[in-house]
């Protein structure tokens, strides 16, 4: 059972999510706060796998509730879920560690993130990558990571949340060479794990290419 707390001051949107949520079997809500503030209240009493965060809340907003909790829970997943996409909201969210973030608008990505999240992948939808590459082409300083055509192509497959079988499968390799490729990308990306390369992917454009 994947135990999740909403954070959102909509009291509507919660009902909405929650009764959406309700319907998986496999979903426990075991809380909801409607600020930062209430939220790091309840995680004293509370344990869950994955916060859904608003970013525009009152008293204490998403994003520095989001920063006190990665560094007090660092187990939890945090899935930023708000209706904006802009550019300093999905670059903060990245720096602070968040382990997706899609629009409210993007309801039927709610439950694949959750799948990603459990499997200790991230999960950014399609429109906030693009706010991600928006800010790679405002800044042609920034340092820039070179990969060949099949590098990028695997990638993207890993930021799709696929297995180094089914990546093989598609590309028609070897799992072996996929694992080769997933080595050398994550030491291009001085990343220690996948997901840590993904937020860096995404940071650097290298998914959008």
């Amino acid at each position: 059972m994947t135990k999740i707390i909403i954070a959102e001051d909509f009291e509507d949107y919660i009902n909405e999510l929650s009764a959406m949520l309700g319907k998986q079997e496999r979903i426990e809500i075991v809380g909801t706060a409607t600020n930062g503030i209430e939220l790091l209240n309840l995680l004293k009493y509370v344990e869950t796998d994955i916060i859904f965060m608003d970013i525009r809340m009152k008293m204490m907003d998403g994003l520095e509730a989001t920063e006190k909790i990665k560094v007090q829970y660092p187990s939890i997943k945090i899935m930023i879920l708000s209706s904006f996409n802009r550019i300093a909201y999905v670059t903060k969210a990245i720096q602070l560690g968040v382990d997706g973030y899609i629009l409210k608008h993007e309801g039927e990505d709610i439950l694949k993130c959750i799948d990603f999240l459990i499997q200790q992948k991230t999960y950014f939808s399609q429109s906030v990558i693009k706010t991600m590459a928006t800010v790679i082409k405002k800044q042609p300083d920034s340092k820039q990571i070179e990969l060949s055509k099949r590098e990028k192509e695997v990638l993207t497959l890993i930021g799709n949340g696929l297995s180094s079988l089914q990546i093989a499968n598609i590309l028609c390799i070897s799992t072996h060479t996929i694992n080769s490729y997933r080595a050398s990308l994550l030491e291009k990306f001085a990343a220690s794990n996948v997901a840590e390369m993904v937020k860096k992917a995404t940071l650097t454009g290298a998914l959008n290419e």
